[in-house]
């Protein structure tokens, strides 16, 4: 899912190039229910870091366009059965895209997710690690060398801006985690 348009153009490239047919792209922001958000395109820089506008603070930013898109949660497309493995970069978005997306993830016993975690994005830390934590999932993070730390509710709260894989099976990750 995807629902920035510069972002989406390179991404069915991409899909393309790589003959990616097992792949289903939904233009579309996932989300915790059906609605429409607006969020701030970039104008410069780094233009996947497109966010939902949180404040009026946000509206001030060095934008090149507002953008209103049609935002799903996940748990409405009901073709999805069970995933394996979820990818979120979302720019403070994960909360609401998780929410929107409870049945799958209870229903998907092998899930691994992989994150880009960051506390200044979250709305509320403590409600969202309750959420994985009830579901017997264990939080790690991928070091600057390559390898995997498994981290407590405290170290996430704490943290700055890292990446994390989720997972019910830590054991199974470590063994077929290769390190860069």
């Amino acid at each position: 899912m995807n629902q920035n348009p510069k972002i989406l153009k390179f991404l069915r490239i991409n899909l393309f190039l790589n003959n990616a047919e097992n792949v289903t792209l939904y233009p579309k922001a996932a989300f915790s229910s059906n609605t429409n958000v607006a969020f701030i395109a970039k104008a410069l820089g780094n233009v996947g870091g497109a966010h939902i506008i949180r404040s009026e603070e946000d509206k001030n930013e060095n934008l090149e366009q507002l953008i209103t898109v049609e935002a799903v949660s996940i748990d409405s497309i009901n073709e999805i059965r069970t995933i394996d493995v979820l990818q979120m970069d979302i720019e403070g978005a994960e909360e609401n895209a998780v929410y929107g997306a409870q049945k799958l993830i209870d229903r998907s016993s092998n899930l691994t997710v992989f994150q880009e975690w960051s506390p200044f994005w979250m709305k509320d830390i403590d409600t969202y690690l309750k959420f994985w934590r009830s579901r017997n999932y264990k939080i790690v993070q991928i070091t600057l060398s390559g390898g995997l730390k498994e981290l407590t509710d405290e170290e996430l709260k704490s943290s700055g801006q890292i990446d994390i894989i989720m997972t019910k099976n830590l054991e199974k990750l470590i063994s077929n985690f290769k390190p860069l």
